[in-house]
């Protein structure tokens, strides 16, 4: 989530103009005439502003990826706090208490950037600082026990950047990007060598085969030579490295919605086939193992665990 362009478009951005204070010089008239409109049109806005006749808005309807932040940064506001918090999106706030975890259809409105406009002597040189808040992007790195792997290090990268670290004893991963970045990849140890393959054990010497089963037997007499185990146990048990993760950034569901419980429970290291947005049978296994990792009698309902669900995934 990390720096954004910035241009005069930007919430609290500002452009300087040639008609205002002028040390001492006098206005060409045109130039006066100019000025006085600028300034016109300046207290016209104010006006507005102060009875509550905000800019204009368009309607968004979200899509796959999209969040307040990367909707904000897209139309040049500096956070999503400018398209959030708008008056417009009052109904949506009640349902959506993370700005940042919407629902594919949700409608969102976004506010039009309302451009900055200050005096500025014309034969200096000015400085403009635009404060522009960073986005982070968090994470969690479990073992199969659920307990937080450290001292690994990992690389994120997305188109054009790339963050690196080490987990440290809580797992957890904080790195800045763009708000506009949708999509990324996390390697876990992403120096480490592939893991050579594990070598076939000997074969097992051959037995002495049994006697032919008489023909009506069904089914036929199985061999124990022919099922020779090809897995190296401690090989098995170790940890397999790298680790590659494709991360959709900022798509993830509302909590308060089965969608968005379903992927955090996915998340959580429990498989879910199919059934986003329509709990069945896997929901339910889901949701009971979850309970037992829990210390909870198990019963499968995801109502009964949504809370639960999003503190464990989302209070990273």
């Amino acid at each position: 989530m990390g720096a954004h362009s910035e241009s005069a478009r930007h919430a609290g951005s500002v452009s300087a103009t040639g008609a205002g204070s002028t040390a001492g010089r006098t206005l060409a008239p045109r130039a006066a005439r100019e000025g006085a409109l600028l300034e016109q049109a300046t207290r016209h806005r104010a006006a507005k502003k102060a009875r509550g006749e905000g800019l204009m808005t368009r309607s968004h309807t979200i899509a796959e990826g999209d969040c307040c932040s990367s909707l904000a940064a897209a139309a040049g506001f500096p956070d999503y706090h400018s398209v959030y918090d708008h008056g417009d999106n009052a109904d949506l706030k009640s349902r959506r208490p993370n700005a940042n975890a919407l629902l594919v259809g949700d409608v969102v409105a976004v506010p039009e950037v309302e451009t900055k406009t200050v005096d500025a002597a014309t034969t200096r040189r000015h400085r403009y600082v635009v404060t522009v808040r960073t986005v982070k992007l968090r994470m969690k790195v479990l073992d199969r026990e659920g307990r937080p792997l450290s001292g690994k290090a990992w690389r994120l990268t997305w188109g054009g950047g790339q963050r690196d670290g080490t987990l440290g004893s809580d797992g957890k991963i904080e790195a800045e990007v763009p708000a506009t970045v949708s999509a990324a990849q996390l390697v876990l140890d992403p120096d480490a060598p592939p893991p050579e393959p594990a070598a076939p054990p000997p074969p097992a010497p051959d037995a002495p085969a049994p006697d032919p089963p008489p023909p009506e037997t069904y089914p036929p007499a199985v061999i124990a030579r022919d099922f020779h185990d090809t897995v190296d146990e401690a090989y098995a048990g170790a940890a397999l490295l790298p680790v590659q993760w494709s991360l959709s950034v900022g798509a993830l569901p509302t909590p308060n919605e089965d969608l968005g419980a379903q992927e955090r429970l996915v998340n959580l290291g429990t498989w879910i086939e199919g059934e986003r947005g329509a709990p069945d049978v896997w929901t339910a296994a889901a949701v009971k193992a979850f309970q037992r990792r829990q210390g909870q009698s198990p019963t499968g309902v995801l109502g009964e665990v949504r809370d639960a669900v999003r503190d464990a995934h989302d209070r990273v």
